[in-house]
């Protein structure tokens, strides 16, 4: 398997995330943000690096451009989908793309969604899908946070956990949000409620900030996973040899002209008879703790 090279992707996505080369001074600032990100986030790596991880992995195993469908379920904020994220390198490398998340990276198109792009895989093709929630890392190392191009100051990401989140540090005797009478904002009232129930044992806990943006996170992964293993199926779709490759993990924003990074959480692929290969240390070696 040749390593993928991000020279030989299409990358002409956004003008504004161009890779240019920088200076000695951005080398250093980038490196500090990395070994503050590695210490909450261990074992997260470049995007690139993700993309070669995987392709070494599903290439043996028949998956190719031309046979395989690609979904992701990530939030759809702009930052996710720069050049050298992973979201445009599968994209890239597998070819167009099916989406399957809303607000946080959770598949809220849900089975129908699923269903739907399953259905659009090639005659006795494959299918891989993407999960992820993201957090931005600002260069003066605030996480849950990011410097976005044209803004004085910083902004949240993932916005919508950081709503979440701010609700339940400010919410008193509020109640919290029904999502049946919010149909145009059910998105955001679902995210309020699950942060809700885990926000005093498994986030305010936490003793700075950036440790509880990071629990944050994490507790927005579990979300987005829970959900997206009741959608998942390996019925009614493709051929008896058609597999379902499911990679999950959390997106971590670093500031241009940095590359942004990638903590891989799962890779397995699900197999017609129903039998699942465990991936992961395969493609990535350790796991982290999530």
């Amino acid at each position: 398997m040749t390593a993928v090279d991000i020279d030989s992707l299409r990358l002409n996505r956004r003008t504004s995330s161009t890779l240019l080369p920088i200076d000695a001074a951005e080398i250093a600032a980038g490196e500090k943000i990395r070994d503050f990100m590695l210490k909450h986030f261990e074992h997260a790596i470049v995007s690139l690096d993700t993309l070669n991880k995987v392709a070494a992995v599903i290439e043996p195993r028949g998956f190719t451009a031309d046979n395989t469908l690609y979904a992701q379920s990530v939030c759809p904020d702009e930052i996710n989908h720069e050049i050298s994220n992973i979201t445009e390198l599968l994209t890239e490398y597998l070819g167009n793309v099916f989406h399957l998340s809303g607000l946080a990276g959770i598949p809220f198109t849900g089975k129908t969604g699923f269903g739907a792009f399953s259905h659009h895989v090639p005659e006795e093709g494959h299918l891989f899908v993407m999960m992820a929630p993201h957090v931005g890392i600002t260069p003066d190392l605030k996480v849950g946070s990011y410097d976005r191009i044209g803004q004085e100051g910083t902004g949240s990401a993932c916005g919508a956990a950081a709503g979440a989140y701010d609700f339940c540090c400010k919410r008193g005797n509020q109640p919290i949000p029904n999502v049946a009478d919010s149909p145009d904002d059910f998105q955001m009232c679902y995210i309020i409620n699950k942060i809700n129930d885990v926000f005093e044992e498994k986030i305010s806990v936490y003793p700075t900030e950036n440790e509880r943006q990071v629990a944050l996170v994490k507790e927005m992964y579990k979300i987005g996973k829970i959900m997206l293993d009741n959608i998942l199926t390996t019925k009614g779709w493709g051929g008896s040899l058609s597999k379902l490759s499911i990679l999950t993990g959390i997106q971590i924003n670093v500031a241009n002209p940095h590359s942004d990074y990638f903590l891989p959480l799962s890779f397995e692929i699900k197999s017609k008879d129903g039998t699942t290969e465990d991936v992961f240390e395969e493609a990535f070696g350790h796991r982290a703790d999530n």
